[in-house]
């Protein structure tokens, strides 16, 4: 993987269409036959949208972000924003921040990318699950181990929280007074 992918490996990295078509120029060069799109949602709280799959499903009882297949032909944001609405009936209102993707084997043993955004969602405190989960939960960091989180997922939202911590600290920093 080249170039601007790379580059987005640790940081947040703001969402433009050059950057976009940077992700999917990769995928098509790395042969992966199936993409996938998943959200981090935050409640406000640093807490984190985690869904249960449920236990008839591929990987059963797993807690996951929400995510979904990008359609033949479909965007990638458009395909995030429909699986959104899908999984969790929320309406998303922004996507500002790439955060990373992983690779895995889908259950049809497809060689499938995982692309994982921060998404803003209108009334986080709306939710209502498909079918396809047995359950949800918001998450703090120090929670989190209480979960059946995958570890590309753990490293998603690892990820996501030191970008906050960082994003906390510099705003702290900047609200100190000079020469105290």
């Amino acid at each position: 993987m080249k170039g601007i992918f790379r580059k987005a490996k640790t940081v947040l990295t703001p969402i433009t269409p050059e950057f976009i078509t940077g992700l999917m120029g990769d995928a098509k060069k790395d042969s992966i036959g199936r993409l996938v799109v998943g959200a981090i949602i935050c409640n406000g709280d640093d807490k984190v949208l985690l869904l249960t799959r449920a236990s008839g499903d591929f990987m059963p009882n797993i807690d996951e972000l929400p995510s979904g297949k990008v359609e033949k032909d479909e965007e990638l944001l458009v395909a995030l924003k429909r699986e959104i609405k899908e999984e969790t009936s929320l309406d998303v209102s922004e996507v500002p921040f790439y955060i990373d993707q992983f690779d895995y084997s889908s259950k049809s043993g497809n060689k499938t990318r995982q692309f994982n955004f921060l998404v803003k969602v209108n009334q986080p405190a709306s939710v209502t699950i498909s079918e396809e989960h047995s359950a949800y939960a918001w998450v703090s960091q120090s929670e989190s181990n209480k979960y059946k989180i995958t570890d590309a997922i753990l490293k998603c939202l690892s990820t996501f929280w030191e970008s906050q911590a960082k994003e906390s600290k510099e705003i702290s920093k900047s609200m100190s007074f000079s020469g105290q």
